[in-house]
């Protein structure tokens, strides 16, 4: 699996209180997520999906990337600029990837700290991430944005298996941080996208309760991702994190590489 490198993993991104306008203008289908294999599978998608598009018809990183810094982002945000924080993407098209090695679908994956490139990672063909903060007198709070691209039915594959984990993991030890008890649970967001998942994951510590949250939305072959948590204080609404996946589908909307 591909690292972000402004996306590493159990990195505590800080969180904001304000609301993020939904895009009530985008014409969005709900769906929840579909069930998926026990196993992490690395060929093809279960279903049928068609030929494999040329490179041509895939965005690459630095489309997506494109896509995130020349979007106007909503009134009080801003992209947080420096080491490890300015955009990050895939540059040009890579080769396919495998999927999640066993030993990276565990329940750890959706602990308080969980990231929505850790999922979107598995399968997609290109990636990029952004970084944005809302001003505070605690300090600005952060919330990382991400876009991936897939071949055909490779993204719905991701929400699936996705799903599958995390109801696998409705309580367990976080392996990954001294072994704090985790509850996990998944829900789906009317209206947005073609499937959607919304991770909300509480790591219970003896210095207080982490809880982070990630939502993944499916957009045809593409998915767009937003996740935070409240480790550096101030816990941000649902309806942040919601505001900001219909954000992010509008800008998936018109996608269309050059051919």
């Amino acid at each position: 699996m591909r690292n972000h490198p402004a996306i590493s993993a159990g990195r505590p991104a800080r969180m904001a209180g304000a609301v993020v306008a939904a895009a009530s203008a985008l014409a969005l289908v709900a769906a929840g997520c579909g069930g998926g294999t026990n196993v992490p599978g690395k060929g093809k998608p279960d279903a049928a999906a068609g030929r494999s598009p040329s490179a041509a018809q895939i965005p690459t990183g630095t489309q997506l990337g494109h896509l995130l810094v020349d979007a106007r982002l909503p009134a009080g945000w801003s992209q947080v600029t420096g080491v490890a924080h300015d955009e990050q993407d895939s540059g040009p098209l890579p080769e396919p990837v495998e999927g999640p090695q066993p030993r990276q679908y565990v329940c750890p994956a959706v602990n308080g700290y969980a990231q929505a490139a850790t999922f979107t990672d598995w399968w997609g063909r290109s990636y990029a991430s952004l970084v944005v903060q809302y001003p505070s007198e605690q300090g600005p709070p952060e919330v990382t944005l991400t876009l991936a691209a897939y071949d055909p039915g490779y993204a719905a594959r991701t929400m699936a298996l996705t799903a599958e984990l995390a109801g696998h993991c409705e309580s367990f030890k976080d392996t990954y941080v001294n072994g704090y008890r985790v509850t996990a649970t998944t829900t789906a967001v009317a209206h947005l996208g073609s499937q959607n998942l919304y991770l909300v994951s509480v790591e219970h510590t003896p210095y207080g309760n982490v809880t982070g949250q990630v939502l993944l939305v499916r957009v045809g072959n593409e998915i767009a991702g937003v996740d935070t948590n409240d480790a550096g204080g101030g816990s941000v609404r649902p309806a942040t994190v919601q505001g900001f996946a219909a954000w992010l589908t509008g800008l998936l909307q018109p996608v269309r590489a050059p051919r």
